[in-house]
């Protein structure tokens, strides 16, 4: 049941991540499409006043549609950001790989037992006639961990 638990975590961990990377690409693309379409309406050429300078741009789209596109794209970006800030996809995404790396450190607590151990006595000569169920002290030099060898 624990291990149920864990994959939902996992997996709605990875969910919400994918979800705040989505969030961040469309704030990123839509930041730079307002900037682009926000300097090419600064650099434009009026009809009458500007139109003998160089540096000017002549442009085939009126200024009533460059506002309109600055504003939708402007529109659109704080709708993206609402939702990013509703859902807060980054902030649960974290929350809840630690949940599942601390649930998973808990379960592992339990199915690899380590300091005392319930021993059987076919196993272990000195704990005798007891029984399964009550502990068994074992030397620390018998006890390994992580498997590299290293005795406490």
């Amino acid at each position: 049941m624990a291990w149920k638990a864990y994959d939902v975590a996992v997996y709605y961990a990875r969910w919400y991540s994918v979800l705040a990377q989505v969030f961040q690409f469309l704030t990123l693309v839509l930041s730079v499409v307002i900037i682009v379409f926000t300097v090419l309406y600064t650099q434009r050429c009026n009809e009458g006043e500007d139109a003998k300078i160089d540096d000017c741009l002549k442009m085939s789209m009126s200024e009533n549609a460059t506002e309109g596109i600055i504003f939708s794209f402007s529109v659109a970006m704080s709708f993206v950001l609402s939702l990013d800030a509703y859902l807060i996809p980054f902030s649960r995404a974290l929350h809840l790989k630690s949940g599942a790396a601390e649930l998973e450190s808990i379960i592992w607590l339990y199915r690899a037992p380590a300091g005392i151990r319930w021993c059987r006595p076919s196993l272990v000569g000195d704990c005798g006639s007891r029984q399964n169920s009550f502990p068994c002290a074992w030397p620390h030099t018998a006890v390994t961990r992580l498997n590299f060898g290293l005795r406490l």
